[in-house]
Parts: C-alpha cells; sequence; structure tokens
C-alpha cells in the first residue's frame, strides 16, 4: 500500500581506514505483497541463509493475507471473506489478534474491517469515477457493524464487512524479518520493503543516510541518517487519481469512507515496523496539528514540501 518514495542514497563497496573493504551482498528482489522488496546484507558471511529465510517470511505472510485471491489452504483473508468461517494458519490468526488491538490503539483510524470499502475506492481509481455517496455512507454503517471471533485457530466474521489486512502486512511480514535478524545476530543488512516500509541494521559500522522524497514531485525533502532504523511512509502517490479538480486516493478515514488530504505523505521513525505501518496510515488521516503533539518521530510532508520534522527537532 502506500507510499513516499524512500530514495537509498548510492550503496558503493568503501575502505575503512586500516581494515579490509567491506563485502557489500546483494540479493535477488523478493515479489511478494504486491512489492519488489531488496535485501542487501554487509559482510555477513551466511548471508544466503538469511535471504531464504526472509524470502519464506514475505511470502508466507503474503499468502495468508490476500483479499484477493485463495491459497493453496483455502484460509487466507480472501476466504476468511467469502466462507465467513474458517480454520486459519496460525500467522493467520496471529495478525488478526494484533490487527484488533491495533484498532483500539489507533482509536479506530486503523480499521481491519475497511475491506469492502477499500474496494470499492481501487475502483473508483481504476475507473475515474466517483462512488454514490449514499452508498460510501451505507458500507460505513455495515463496517461499523462487523467484528471478528477468534476461537483458537478458528475465525468467524461477523457482520457484512469483509476483513482487509493491507494496511498492516508488509509491516508484519518486515517486523518478523527484523525479528529473526537481530535472534540470528545480523547486524549488516538493510531491506526495502516496497518503497513504504526500510529497516537497517550498520553499514558494516557505519551510518545509513536515508533520503526521503516529496510524494508528489520526487524530489528529495530530507533524509534519515544513522544505525538500527526502521522508517515507514504513507503518502498519496501510489494510488491516486484527480476528478474534478479534486484529488483522490487509496489512504481512506474509516469514520467518513473517503479519503482524507490533511497532508501529502508521512514518514514515522519507529523501532516496530509493524505499528509503524499502522500509524503511518492512522497519522495520515489525522490533522496535522494533532499529529504535532504526539511523542512520535515524524517527517510530515504538505503542498510540495516538509512543514514538520520531529526526527530532527525541525517544524
Amino acid at each position: 500500500m502506500k507510499k513516499l518514495i524512500l530514495v537509498l542514497f548510492a550503496l558503493l563497496i568503501f575502505t575503512l581506514s586500516g581494515c579490509n573493504a567491506v563485502a557489500i551482498q546483494y540479493t535477488a528482489p523478493i515479489h511478494a505483497l504486491d512489492t519488489m522488496i531488496d535485501v542487501t546484507f554487509y559482510n555477513e558471511s551466511n548471508y544466503m541463509e538469511h535471504y531464504s529465510e526472509i524470502k519464506s517470511i514475505y511470502q508466507s505472510v503474503d499468502r495468508v493475507s490476500s483479499d484477493f485471491s485463495s491459497n493453496p489452504s483455502r484460509n487466507s483473508v480472501y476466504d476468511l471473506n467469502q466462507k465467513r468461517e474458517v480454520v486459519a494458519n496460525p500467522l493467520l490468526v496471529d495478525m488478526v489478534t494484533k490487527a484488533l488491538e491495533l484498532k483500539d490503539e489507533t482509536k479506530g483510524y486503523f480499521n481491519p474491517f475497511i475491506g469492502r470499502l477499500s474496494h470499492i475506492w481501487k475502483d473508483a481509481i481504476r475507473d475515474k469515477k466517483l462512488p454514490d455517496k449514499a452508498l460510501i455512507k451505507a458500507e460505513v454503517e455495515i463496517m461499523n457493524k462487523t467484528s471478528i471471533k477468534i476461537e483458537g485457530n478458528k475465525l468467524t466474521l461477523i457482520g457484512d464487512g469483509n476483513l482487509d489486512l493491507g494496511g498492516m502486512a508488509k509491516g508484519y511480514a518486515t517486523e518478523l524479518v527484523k525479528d529473526y535478524l537481530e535472534k540470528n545476530k545480523v547486524t549488516g543488512y538493510l531491506v526495502n520493503a516496497g518503497r513504504s516500509n526500510i529497516i537497517c541494521g550498520d553499514k558494516a559500522g557505519r551510518d545509513f543516510n536515508i533520503g526521503v522524497t516529496e510524494p508528489l514531485t520526487g524530489k528529495l525533502g530530507t533524509n534519515v541518517t544513522g544505525k538500527n532504523i526502521s522508517l515507514a511512509t504513507s503518502s498519496v502517490e501510489m494510488q491516486n487519481v484527480i476528478i474534478d479538480n479534486e484529488l483522490y486516493h487509496h489512504l481512506i478515514s474509516p469514520f467518513t469512507g473517503y479519503p482524507v488530504n490533511n497532508m501529502d505523505g508521512i514518514t514515522i521513525n519507529i523501532d516496530s515496523p509493524l505499528k509503524g505501518d499502522v500509524y503511518s496510515t492512522a497519522l495520515f488521516l489525522m490533522e496535522i496539528d494533532e499529529v504535532k503533539k504526539l511523542d512520535l518521530e515524524v517527517i510530515i510532508f504538505k503542498d510540495k514540501q516538509v512543514v514538520f520534522d520531529s526526527i530532527k527537532g525541525k517544524e
């Protein structure tokens, strides 16, 4: 879903004073979650083994989180939406459990039952035609009357709404990857999960320098420098359309059922990639002044410029 392009400054082989040249170990892109995911290692002896595990993590989350297609086990989000009840993969159960927790944590700004509304707006953007206002109002009511029951590995949707985990799937998978790398004491890595989620350790003892571009112009807006960084971004850039001189996009308020244009994009620096993915969307839907009051490291773009950057302490 979503997102501001996070430009990675050139990663070149360099020589440390008194040390050997750093080995930069590139790997093939991973296609999962509608994204091309790039993984790079630095001086890691077993990097291909780690790469294989990372690939498996992203693809496993992809199989259960899709709301567009069934998986071989017939227990993806799509299957649940179709059948209304499934005996689910433990991975999906865990995702649903965390989705409900994050719904409460964000005071409803993240709502995993927005599935039907999300599809309506995807169609509207594709067809360049606004949905009927009465339909949107009805769908918001359906969403608000939908819940889910978790009984062991059995998931049951209650109500007529559909589940949508697209706003957290990449963050959830990236958090599993981060946990795996930390558990295996892998420190030299950079994972760029589709321009919306980036995690890195250290570049053989040196800092990373990650550029963040303005979502509507592609120009470099600012940068984030350091080690052990976890960035997530939401913006209007990836899925949008202009109808009657108004910008419409895929970031939908669960309260109104319509896209919100309080800002052009937002990037958050937070330890948890999962929370980063969810929070970035939730914060995007809030008023800028409301976001400024939160104790979070964020960069906000509005009117083709940085208007707030608490990562660098600038406003």
